[in-house]
């Protein structure tokens, strides 16, 4: 792996210019940038931020903390915050009364949720529905993070927030029914549906291709990558900047909030596409040869097409988030490779 380097993404063995990035600093400095300017600004936010030691929660409470805007951040996660155990995790909110509670509790393995259905559904719905219903007894916003696999991927264009939700499998369904029980349970609530997460904190697609890349390179080998699955890949660190954004839009509103929003790095790649663009900017000279999913078969059917049009988390929070191709560069020369050559 030594002397990185590659005339199409820019990547160099020091890492210093990585693929023209639009923006430089810290990975959560547009944190408040997603947020307009306002002339009468909130009080800072309390929150307590559920899932707080997984991919995404990490990320998240590291936003917080370093957001001006919030106040408090405390994270709950196994075994003290088990949002599966009604009194722990009631007795866990009641002693920090926060103002906004972010869900990023979940059961993610979705071809294990196949075999173990009624834990799916346990963790993904009915905890879904029983911290809504804490959050409105102290009357806290609810931020509920969800996926895009509610979708079938029969649509050939960006799913947005109004379109029919048809879950292929048992992981789909029992987030679909978590957001139904949040919107049921809670009067002040917003669920932000993302897709293909990857971050620093927890096995990844990313990292599982960049060490599956360096020992096909050893070996001269190659890669498969599925042609007909198209989703949109995203930083947990952008969906993080994305969700505390929509924190500070909703917390002080007064009455009812009831939205949902996409919050995806916008656009869209097969696997292919995906495991191809990271090939190359890590500069290793393996190739990427195009299969069908059917070469790879798993319990779990998964759509064939569902990428997230952002566009209405755009217009609230005033700022876009950005292409899934600047996300995953800068993912790359700021976690990802270096950590792959120390390996």
């Amino acid at each position: 792996m030594s002397g990185l380097q590659s005339s199409d993404c820019g990547v160099r063995a020091h890492h210093s210019a990585f693929c023209n990035l639009s923006r430089r600093g810290s990975p959560h400095s547009e944190i408040q940038g997603l947020q307009p300017p306002t002339s009468n600004p909130q009080p800072p936010i309390s929150a307590v931020v559920l899932g707080a030691r997984g991919m995404l929660g990490t990320d998240l409470v590291s936003a917080l903390r370093a957001d001006p805007g919030f106040s408090r951040v405390e994270g709950g996660d196994l075994p003290e915050a088990d949002i599966t155990d009604e009194p722990a995790i009631q007795a866990f909110i009641a002693a920090r009364k926060p103002d906004v509670i972010f869900n990023c509790a979940a059961y993610t393995d979705v071809d294990g949720c196949e075999s173990r259905q009624e834990l799916a559904f346990a963790v993904n719905a009915a905890a879904a529905g029983r911290v809504a219903s804490i959050a409105a007894s102290f009357g806290a916003l609810l931020i509920h993070v969800s996926t895009d696999f509610i979708f079938d991927g029969r649509k050939r264009s960006p799913y947005v927030e109004d379109d029919t939700p048809a879950p292929l499998s048992v992981y789909g369904a029992s987030k679909l029914e978590g957001e139904r029980l949040v919107a049921e349970r809670s009067r002040r609530w917003v669920i932000a549906r993302t897709a293909g997460l990857y971050g620093a904190a927890g096995a990844n697609f990313v990292d599982r291709i960049l060490g599956m890349a360096k020992k096909a390179a050893q070996e001269k080998g190659e890669l498969l990558g599925v042609t007909d699955q198209v989703n949109s890949p995203t930083w947990t660190v952008d969906l993080a900047a994305a969700v505390a954004a929509l924190a500070k839009r909703f917390a002080g509103r007064p009455g009812e909030v009831h939205e949902v929003f996409h919050a995806a790095n916008q656009g869209g790649c097969s696997r292919h596409e995906q495991i191809a663009f990271i090939v190359r900017c890590a500069a290793l000279p393996v190739a990427v040869k195009p299969v069908e999913s059917s070469a790879f078969p798993r319990p779990a059917k998964v759509p064939a097409y569902s990428v997230l049009n952002a566009d209405k988390l755009r217009r609230e929070v005033g700022r876009p988030m950005r292409p899934w191709q600047d996300a995953l560069k800068e993912y790359l020369v700021t976690s990802a490779l270096p950590r792959l050559l120390k390996s």
